[in-house]
């Protein structure tokens, strides 16, 4: 993946970075982009600094899971058999990661559709 920051008003190139990751680590990618901007660019966030706090690590099949859950839920939610599969996805990642609250939420929306 490569991530630039661009100056579009002034049509300027700022900055660029590649990374190359395991699919494993895609989780953290995120994180990881958001220091080195910062890093180099410096935060405005009052909360930044030691008091920021890092995102805890998704087990990602427990975050697969979810995302197959999202797609059959926001999809095909007025037929019976894929609201079903998206229950049993969202089960399924609650299983591989107990503490991954976005489960829990699209399970209530399972049950709420």
């Amino acid at each position: 993946m490569t991530v630039q920051l661009l100056d579009g008003p002034n049509d300027r190139h700022i900055w660029s970075e590649s990374y190359e990751r395991p699919l494993h680590g895609v989780l953290n990618l995120q994180r990881e982009v958001a220091e080195a901007v910062t890093g180099r660019f410096g935060s405005h966030d009052s909360r930044a600094g030691s008091q920021a706090q890092c995102p805890r690590t998704v087990d990602p099949e427990a975050y697969e899971a979810y995302l197959r859950g999202r797609y059959y839920l926001s999809t095909q939610f007025t037929m019976e058999q894929p609201l079903l599969q998206a229950k049993s996805y969202f089960e399924r990642s609650i299983l591989n990661d107990p503490g991954f609250a976005p489960a829990y939420s699209g399970l209530a929306d399972v049950y709420f559709t």
